[in-house]
C-alpha cells in the first residue's frame, strides 16, 4: 500500500471489471497468479505514504483518537455475538486483518477499541456509540495481546483523498 500499490475504495470499478462495494473473499485470492497490473495501477492512484507498527495499546489509542487508520492482522477470534456493552469475547482463531476505528477510553467504565470487520453484518447483540453493523469492542487487555504479535499497523498521508474535519464523538448525542 506504500511502495507498489495502494487502497482502493469499496465500489464499483466497471472499467477494470471489478466490484468491491461488496464483500467477496474470492478477489483477494489469486494464488500464484497475483493482482491484475490495472487494479495495481488503479490503487496507487491512493497510495499510502506512512505506514508504522503500533507496539503499545497506548500507540494505537493515540494513532485512532488522532484520525489515523489502524490495521490489525492476528489470529485472534470473536464471538458474533456482542455483550451488553458491544463488546465481543475472544474465541478461536482468525487469520485476518481488521480495522480498528475508535477508541473508548474516557467516557465509560470499560475500556475498549472498536474493531470493524470486513464480513458486513455477521454479528448481533447490543451496540454503544453508534457503532456499524458488523463491528463490536475489544477489551484493552485483548487489544495489547494481538499487538504484540506485531501486526498493527497505523497508516497516513494519503494521495488522492481531500483533508477532512474529522468530529469527536463524546456520546452518542454530543458532537464536540
Amino acid at each position: 500500500i506504500n511502495r507498489t500499490g495502494g487502497i482502493l475504495l469499496r465500489k464499483k470499478y466497471p472499467e477494470l471489471g471489478l466490484d468491491l462495494s461488496r464483500y467477496d473473499y474470492k478477489i483477494g485470492v489469486n494464488g500464484r497468479s497475483g493482482i491484475d497490473k490495472l487494479i495495481i495501477a488503479e490503487a496507487k492512484k491512493h497510495q499510502i505514504k506512512t505506514v508504522s507498527l503500533i507496539t503499545s495499546v497506548e500507540e494505537a489509542c493515540d494513532a485512532i483518537a488522532n484520525g489515523y487508520a489502524l490495521s490489525c492482522c492476528s489470529g485472534q477470534g470473536f464471538s458474533s455475538k456482542r455483550d451488553n456493552e458491544g463488546f465481543a469475547k475472544p474465541s478461536g482463531s482468525w487469520s485476518h486483518a481488521m480495522a480498528w476505528t475508535a477508541v473508548d477510553t474516557e467516557y465509560t467504565k470499560r475500556p475498549g477499541i472498536l474493531v470493524q470487520n470486513s464480513w458486513g453484518k455477521w454479528n448481533s447483540g447490543p451496540k454503544r456509540h453508534q457503532q456499524p453493523e458488523g463491528s463490536f469492542w475489544i477489551d484493552l487487555e485483548v487489544a495489547a495481546k494481538m499487538i504484540r504479535g506485531r501486526g498493527c499497523w497505523a497508516v497516513s498521508n494519503f494521495d488522492g483523498f481531500p483533508a477532512q474535519k474529522l468530529p469527536r464523538y463524546v456520546s452518542p448525542d454530543v458532537l464536540l
